[in-house]
């Protein structure tokens, strides 16, 4: 709970675990109140007072930091980790349905009673799961009354939550500009996962749903044209080396990912990512990748005409004396957006689309060793496939 990690100024952590009145309990990063946070090794302790909301002490601690780090004329570099809108998980509640997150009270209350979770997109709550693989049935049953206005309150409490975050981003703002370092400031909006809210029966994260694999990415600096928009694929992995290049350092080893630079210029730069992994490891969740593994292939819209904007799963389970009888699932984001329709592996029409996206597949799986094919070409390449006319 004590430990700061080398090379680090100004550490303030939020760890999993805190202290209350000197004894150790459950008081820390998934608390919106009494929590602990790690200041530089020591702990210091909030409570439930409407000042200790946690969005808000990082605010404050945020702005505290850019106004001391400004006198000093010396560069600075900020990383603000807020929970919202992730559940509150101070309380583990036995029963998912009691998970929720709490809004600054200033918020409590303040969407109107139309905003409400989507329940009329065709993929919510999805009548026909055929097309899944044959387990998923049963692990993912139809949505009930009651999950439904489960799903709709933390919805709405979600996006109250999220109205500190919109306080949190004006005082970084406005720190920085009192300190005549807004115009030369890059800032990155980001999150860490997307999320399930009932697509296909699902609440949650770990799948390979276009819900649950992508995530916001706004930048604005210097060079960054106002307002453009990119398609480009873009991964989290791509922020370290991209902060570094701005920086103006060297990072001591190769990076996964890649300087966004130059699509700061361009929507589609040369030689840029195609296509990349997706990946889950069984752990304790309760759902199935808690037995079962996958990997999975996005490509982009400027992949081959064969494969654009295509995502294949694949299913597996090392117990099965068949490990791919887990299945498999294989989209056309264009013809089906909302993936309701996973195309049958069975169907000639799509062989070469899969096979296609399996060798890809197989690059990215073991890019980087020894012996493969660098990453970054994997990402890029398109030489080592066997498709329409090409051989």
């Amino acid at each position: 709970m004590h430990y700061v990690p080398a090379g680090w100024t100004d550490w303030q952590g939020l760890p999993d675990y805190g202290e209350l009145n000197g004894s150790p309990g459950y008081a820390g990063a998934y608390c919106m109140y009494n929590y602990s946070v790690n200041d530089r090794g020591t702990l210091v302790n909030y409570g439930s007072s409407d000042a200790d909301y946690q969005t808000d002490i990082i605010a404050q601690r945020a702005g505290a930091f850019i106004d001391a780090v400004s006198t000093t004329g010396a560069p600075l570099f900020l990383v603000a980790s807020p929970l919202a809108p992730h559940y509150e998980l101070c309380l583990p509640a036995t029963d998912p349905s009691a998970w929720d997150i709490r809004p600054a009270s200033r918020h409590a209350g303040s969407l109107p009673p139309y905003v409400n979770l989507d329940v009329s997109k065709a993929s919510f709550d999805e009548v026909d799961v055929a097309d899944k693989p044959a387990w998923f049935p049963t692990e993912y049953a139809d949505l009930t009354t009651v999950q439904v206005a489960m799903l709709n309150r933390q919805y709405r409490h979600r996006l109250e939550a999220l109205r500190a975050l919109d306080d949190l981003f004006g005082t970084i703002q406005a720190r920085l500009d009192a300190a005549g370092r807004w115009n030369d400031s890059y800032v990155v909006f980001t999150s860490d996962n997307g999320w399930l809210y009932g697509e296909h029966r699902v609440v949650g994260k770990v799948l390979a749903y276009e819900e649950s694999i992508r995530v916001p990415l706004l930048l604005r600096g210097p060079g960054v044209a106002p307002g453009a928009q990119r398609s480009a694929l873009v991964l989290n992995n791509d922020l370290a080396p991209t902060i570094a290049a701005l920086a103006g350092v060297v990072l001591p080893t190769v990076a996964d990912g890649r300087d966004l630079a130059p699509l700061f210029r361009a929507d589609a730069p040369p030689a840029w990512r195609r296509r990349f992994l997706v990946e889950h490891f069984r752990d304790a969740a309760p759902s199935p990748v808690s037995w079962l593994d996958y990997l999975a292939v996005r490509t982009a819209s400027g992949e081959d005409e064969n494969t654009a904007l295509q995502l294949f799963v694949d299913w597996r389970d090392d117990w099965l004396t068949d490990p791919a009888a887990a299945g498999s699932e294989h989209y056309d984001l264009v013809l089906d957006p909302l993936q309701l329709q996973s195309l049958d592996p069975r169907s000639a029409a799509h062989a070469l689309q899969r096979a296609a996206l399996q060798a890809d597949l197989a690059l990215l799986r073991d890019c980087g060793r020894p012996a493969h094919i660098a990453c970054s070409d994997a990402e890029r390449v398109r030489e080592h496939l066997f498709f329409g006319g090409f051989d």
